[in-house]
C-alpha cells in the first residue's frame, strides 16, 4: 500500500510540476510557456483591446481565447479560435482586410498537421500568424506572435515549424 501511495505521490508531483508551464486552449490544444512568458487568463478588456489593435482580423467569427506576454523580450502571443471558419477561408479574409499588410504566406506540412503561416503588419505591430484546424475537433486556431520588432518577428516566421511545433501539442 505504501508503494502505491508513493507512486501516486511522485506521479502527481511531476504532473503538477509539468502543468505549471503548459496551458490548455481551444478544445484539444496545449501551449508550453517559455521562460518569461505569462498567461493572461481570464482576459481583461484591455487584453481584448490590444488584440483588436494588433492582430484582429475583420471577422465576427474569430474570438480571442488566450494572451501570452513576454515583457522582457517585448512580444505577445494572441490565440484566437473559430468554430465556424476553416483555415482555407482565412487567406481571402486576410487579403480583403485592408488594415493588414501581408508580406508572406506559406502552407506548411508539419509533423502534426498542415498549417498556414503569414508574415503580416498591422498598425505598428509585426505578426507571425500560424493557423490550423485542431485534429479531431476541426476548431480553427489562429496563433499570432506579435512584436514591434520586425527582425525578431521575421526570424520567428523563418523558424517555423520549429518554433511553433515545439510550443504546441494536442490532447
Amino acid at each position: 500500500m505504501k508503494k502505491i501511495f508513493l507512486i501516486a505521490l511522485i506521479t502527481s508531483f511531476f504532473a503538477c510540476k509539468n502543468s505549471e508551464n503548459v496551458i490548455a486552449f481551444g478544445m484539444r490544444s496545449n501551449l508550453t510557456l517559455e521562460a518569461g512568458e505569462v498567461n493572461h487568463h481570464p482576459l481583461s478588456q484591455e487584453n481584448v483591446n490590444e488584440y483588436e489593435s494588433f492582430c484582429y482580423t475583420e471577422s465576427n467569427e474569430i474570438f480571442l481565447n488566450r494572451l501570452i506576454a513576454n515583457k522582457a523580450e517585448d512580444y505577445k502571443i494572441f490565440i484566437a479560435v473559430s468554430e465556424t471558419l476553416h483555415q482555407s477561408e482565412l487567406p481571402e479574409i486576410i487579403k480583403s482586410d485592408t488594415s493588414f499588410k501581408q508580406y508572406e504566406f506559406e502552407k506548411v506540412n508539419g509533423k502534426k498537421q498542415e498549417f498556414y503561416t503569414y508574415f503580416l503588419k498591422k498598425n505598428n505591430s509585426f505578426i507571425t500568424r500560424v493557423t490550423y484546424n485542431e485534429p479531431k475537433t476541426g476548431l480553427l486556431v489562429v496563433y499570432d506572435y506579435s512584436s514591434s520588432d520586425s527582425l525578431k518577428t521575421k526570424e520567428y516566421f523563418n523558424n517555423i515549424p520549429l518554433n511553433y511545433e515545439n510550443k504546441i501539442s494536442f490532447k
